[in-house]
């Protein structure tokens, strides 16, 4: 009877994960269609689309970074980044400078390699972004069963699966929450876990910096005792041995590919950096920080004030969850890695100088993972698609003199409406349970010693 009933159980999840499957590929499929448009019949001798592309991206709506990459970053020359590149005297990235981290860049280097048009470039990079969506779904099925709908059927999914390179982030960064929750359960391999763990988002970490935001609180998560009796001899423990495996390893991850470009190239490598650094907050940013400041932002005085005031909101927002972890952990004996990793990405989102479409890619396993409430996260997606179809749709008819159109109305609504949002779920993410607690089948075990 119990083989029978494990069976049943088995057939339900092989089955929400290929319902989950089937639905994710759909949606990147119609991804990769509704941004086909903006590519060819026609191309120059480097493979660029002709035409006026700007007219095309905003009359349209189906810009992608990889049509912007492959003239702007000239990708067509297939020159090693961080190798070759740097900035010019003007300021201006030279051929061979990618503004990504390391390991983003190297993957766009290589999807650019064997193609010689801007079209062929964007099919080969959708098909390793939708090899990703795939891989997210598999692991958020896992974790979370049949919430991973929200994944599958998200409107983010559609509209940014193909707009960046963000899938690839998101498959590394959901990889190592997988991991952790593995250590979660394990008895005696919670440091090979917990080591596994730090290198995926130390991976992720070299693609898109956000991962590295979660081994701060799964590291203390790791160290922290889990009982008061527990806090006793804590080097004679091997606590800090799971602590030091998973900030280790991303430390690690980080510095061996990061490491020989530097020696390498500095300039090259450091290229990307400065240009972050040195961005406007201008209207391609979507943030608080440019509509709340609108009437002034156009000065430079402004715009080099704001740069270190920005960096420094951010830091605090990030830190502040990790405190109240802190606090719960000194009440309860309980890290609670995985409600203080979502508010720290909430906060960053919130407060970050730069708010791009598609970093709602990032937030939304925190959706299937977490127990939050479904009003909240319809009410994010509908201002999230209010956010970036309005950018779009606004510069449109900014281009074509439309007096009477009501997209800046949309647009701006979709910005605050999502700060506001961003700002509650602050709250809410550190007050939710993980969606495992509760699952019979899924009980954390809790390690006291390995």
């Amino acid at each position: 009877m119990q083989t029978i009933v494990w069976l049943r159980g088995q057939g339900r999840r092989a089955f929400g994960l290929v319902v989950n499957l089937i639905l994710t590929a759909v949606v990147v499929l119609g991804a990769y269609l509704y941004r086909l448009p903006c590519f060819g019949p026609t191309y120059e001798a480097n493979g660029a689309t002709s035409g006026d592309l700007v007219a095309s991206w905003y009359g349209k709506g189906c810009y992608t970074d990889f049509q912007a990459l492959w003239a702007g970053r000239s990708l067509f020359e297939h020159l090693l980044p961080y190798v070759n590149g740097g900035t010019g005297s003007d300021g201006v990235l030279l051929p061979g400078t990618l503004e990504y981290p390391v390991l983003s860049g190297l993957l766009t280097w290589l999807v650019a390699l064997p193609v010689s048009t801007d079209q062929q470039f964007y099919t080969l990079f959708a098909i390793v972004l939708g090899a990703c969506s795939l891989g997210i779904t598999v692991l958020l099925v896992r974790l979370g069963g049949w919430r991973a709908l929200w994944w599958s059927l998200a409107s983010g999914v559609f509209l940014y699966a193909t707009y960046n390179v963000e899938m690839f982030v998101v498959l590394l960064a959901t990889a190592g929450l997988w991991a952790t929750w593995r250590a979660c359960r394990s008895t005696g391999h919670s440091t090979v876990w917990l080591t596994a763990a730090g290198l995926l988002l130390g991976l992720g970490g070299c693609a898109k910096l956000y991962p590295l935001l979660f081994v701060a609180p799964i590291g203390l998560w790791a160290l922290l005792p889990r009982t008061r009796q527990d806090g006793k001899g804590f080097w004679q423990s091997l606590r800090w041995q799971r602590f030091l495996a998973v900030v280790g390893a991303a430390v690690a991850v980080v510095l061996v590919l990061n490491l020989p470009f530097v020696l390498i190239n500095f300039d090259g490598w450091v290229a990307g950096i400065r240009f972050q650094w040195s961005r406007d907050i201008d209207g391609s940013t979507n943030t608080i920080w440019y509509w709340g400041l609108r009437p002034y932002i156009d000065s430079q005085h402004v715009q080099t004030l704001l740069r270190p005031v920005v960096t420094f909101a951010t830091l605090i927002g990030i830190l502040a969850p990790v405190v109240w972890g802190t606090i719960r952990w000194w009440r309860r004996a309980d890290f609670p890695w995985l409600e203080v990793s979502a508010a720290m990405l909430m906060a960053y989102l919130l407060l970050n100088k730069v708010h791009s479409p598609q970093y709602v890619l990032w937030l939304i396993p925190f959706f299937v993972l977490l127990r939050i409430g479904w009003p909240w996260i319809v009410a994010y997606y509908i201002a999230d698609v209010f956010t970036g179809v309005g950018f779009f749709a606004r510069a449109a008819a900014n281009t074509a003199s439309i007096e009477a159109s009501v997209w800046p109305q949309i647009f701006i609504l979709g910005v605050w409406g999502r700060a506001v949002l961003l700002f509650v779920l602050f709250f809410v993410a550190m007050r939710t349970k993980p969606v495992w607690l509760g699952q019979k089948h899924d009980a954390v075990v809790i390690p006291q010693s390995v």
